[in-house]
């Protein structure tokens, strides 16, 4: 049976990977308590709090899905915390810890979107310079209309 905490690792950023690597050779961290696991001890390694998956994903600037996998594998593995701790230290050097997390595709694919076409002036009404005359009714003159133009566009 491998490691069960390589895969949740990898899908850590480095300077995650670096500060829990040191936090975890210099003492031994917890499970199932925020306080003394590897993410809150690397969090001060970092010189920031983090006591809840929020502040840790937002100091990683990693997916909610990244955190709670490391937090699912790390809390619930067997042994004690000395030998969760050095798993730890094993599964960080397996990954490497300057590796970048992979990249995450969706499960559908994404269709090009159209971009817009730039602001433009159109004419709304045509000019008139003749005299109109309907079946119906007696000829008028028309005098020449100035163009209107508007403009059409995003954001008008």
């Amino acid at each position: 049976m491998g490691n069960p905490l390589v895969r949740s690792v990898h899908r850590l950023p480095p300077t995650a990977k670096v500060a829990m690597f040191k936090v975890a050779t210099v003492t031994t961290l917890k499970r199932r308590t925020w306080h003394g696991c590897p993410l809150n001890r690397m969090g001060t390694e970092l010189g920031v709090c983090i006591v809840n998956e929020r502040d840790a994903i937002q100091t990683l600037r990693v997916p909610r899905h990244a955190v709670r996998r490391f937090l699912l594998a790390w809390d619930y593995m067997h042994g004690t915390d000395e030998q969760c701790t050095e798993q730890l230290i094993e599964a960080i050097l397996t990954v490497g810890l300057f590796t970048e997390p992979p990249v995450r595709r969706g499960w559908w694919r994404r269709t090009p979107v159209a971009v817009p076409a730039p602001v433009t002036l159109q004419t709304v009404v045509a000019p008139r310079t003749a005299a109109t005359a309907t079946p119906t009714a007696p000829a008028t003159a028309v005098g020449e209309v100035q163009d209107e133009r508007v403009l059409c566009g995003a954001g008008v």
